[in-house]
């Protein structure tokens, strides 16, 4: 990250440290000795005088840690990070190859007195006495969604907690939800959408793929063999565009055409581990037996969705899967349609590639209003602006190697991100778009589509999921 100074400051004084130590002091072991607490942070520039802190600039910050240090026996101390802020990797820096950080928020930090905002995700540690991982699980993911700072001592009045004791799920989704998180939990021995039984740990694996590339900010809990349940925030994920298997494995079988989810790329989730440390890579290969090894179990996963979406985008890439074939049936049968692209994804030369993501409607209505339109496009695009929901799921269509090497896509739906889980957003689909053609839900037929002639019959770009910038 090209770290050119440190700056180190006394960290005891700060109210928020001194009520982490002394909330650590009344519940702690009672030894005698000192604490300390260091708040260092790490900088692109070289200060040469202490004055030189007050003219820093956000943009110089690469990241800041306060490590706490208490004695717990007879000369012996344990330390912890109390809290730290990492730049974004490839965020206002040199982009790392095929590292998509969708968990982030512009955040709070102070050096030399003075506020800072910089584009990082929060994370914390345990320290094994009046904190465990569910306290450091929650206090990363909502500190990082709402710059809302989450004390150990509030989470314990909370959960009526007491050193040597465990959090229950229930008690970890009461605390997100009191903290203004809308926050939905899968079982991992339920189904996928498609129906498929296939193997678990695969099954498993695809389901927090399709979680992360959507851009949806989860939490794992997960036990190893017999070990004691341990919870995780994911942050992102790795795609990795040369991978044999997706599509290598079935080159060859006929007849099985199909629509796959890009996520079959996906190698590793990026994870916050409060044991280890920052951005540490879960690999898809943990959830499978080693020879002596326990698998990792993903027990359940808790996904904190936007405020104003109800439909998970599990369900709307459900959703947008079961409709996708029968639209194109349908359009050609009926002549419509024109164009290579529309030709070849007619003869399903490959099979089709779908990828789900949050986008608001101007940011999508924006990206019609490209090429030549004609009087009624144009009218079509304005009517979108005022019917389209404010946040939508939009299930992009892809080819596997237009996806791989271009990033591209050749059509999409977009499902109505507040539709009703009860149904599973049956009749939440609001429109979609295939090459030279646009189709509009039609005025009280939710099941109908008006369609039309659309100028753009090649691919476009895939789009950036909306909770990040770092794709």
């Amino acid at each position: 990250m090209g770290v050119a100074s440190f700056v180190v400051e006394e960290g005891l004084g700060r109210p928020d440290i001194e009520d982490e130590i002394e909330h650590l002091e009344a519940l702690g072991p009672r030894v005698a000795g000192s604490v300390r607490a260091s708040v260092v942070t790490f900088l692109d520039v070289g200060p040469r005088r202490d004055q030189d802190r007050l003219k820093i600039k956000p943009a110089s910050i690469i990241g800041q840690f306060c490590i706490i240090s208490f004695p717990v026996a007879e000369g012996e101390t344990r330390s912890y990070i109390y809290e730290a802020y990492h730049r974004i990797p490839a965020r206002d820096k040199k982009p790392l190859l095929n590292n998509h950080i969708s968990m982030w928020g512009r955040l709070a930090v102070t050096v030399g007195g003075k506020e800072h905002r910089l584009p990082a995700a929060y994370f914390c540690q345990q320290n094994g006495v009046t904190s465990i991982c569910a306290h450091s699980a929650t206090r990363m993911i909502v500190r990082t969604k709402t710059d809302v700072p989450v004390s150990v001592r509030d989470l314990n009045t909370f959960w009526d907690y007491q050193p040597g004791g465990r959090v229950t799920v229930t008690k970890l989704l009461a605390a997100l939800r009191h903290y203004s998180m809308n926050v939905v939990a899968h079982a991992m021995d339920e189904k996928m959408p498609t129906g498929r039984d296939e193997h678990r740990p695969e099954r498993v694996w695809r389901q927090l793929a399709l979680l992360a590339d959507s851009g949806t900010s989860s939490l794992l809990i997960f036990s190893a063999g017999t070990t004691v349940d341990h919870v995780v925030p994911v942050v992102g994920h790795t795609v990795n565009t040369d991978e044999w298997h997706p599509i290598g494995a079935t080159l060859h079988v006929n007849g099985k055409e199909h629509v796959s989810s890009n996520s079959l790329w996906i190698d590793h989730l990026v994870v916050h581990d409060d044991m280890l440390g920052p951005y540490y890579c879960l690999s898809r290969a943990a959830l499978l037996p080693a020879e002596e090894d326990e698998p990792i179990e993903v027990r359940l996963v808790v996904t904190v969705l936007d405020d104003a979406v109800e439909l998970s985008p599990t369900q709307a890439d459900g959703v947008g899967r079961q409709a996708i074939s029968g639209l194109i049936t349908q359009l050609r049968n009926r002549k419509m349609g024109d164009g290579d692209w529309w030709e070849y994804l007619c003869k399903s030369l490959e099979r089709r590639l779908f990828r789900t993501t949050l986008i608001r409607r101007q940011d999508y209505t924006d990206t019609l209003r490209v090429g030549r339109l004609d009087r009624d496009q144009s009218a079509m695009v304005r009517r979108l602006e005022d019917e389209l929901p404010e946040l939508m799921w939009m299930c992009e269509l892809s080819v596997p190697n237009l996806f791989l090497a271009n990033r591209a896509r050749l059509g999409e739906v977009l499902i109505d991100a507040r539709a009703s889980v009860r149904d599973n957003g049956v009749g939440a689909i609001r429109m979609f778009r295939l090459p030279s053609l646009l189709g509009v839900v039609a005025p009280g037929r939710p099941s109908a589509f008006q369609v039309a002639s659309w100028p753009v019959k090649g691919p476009v770009p895939m789009h950036k999921a909306l909770q990040g910038e770092t794709w």
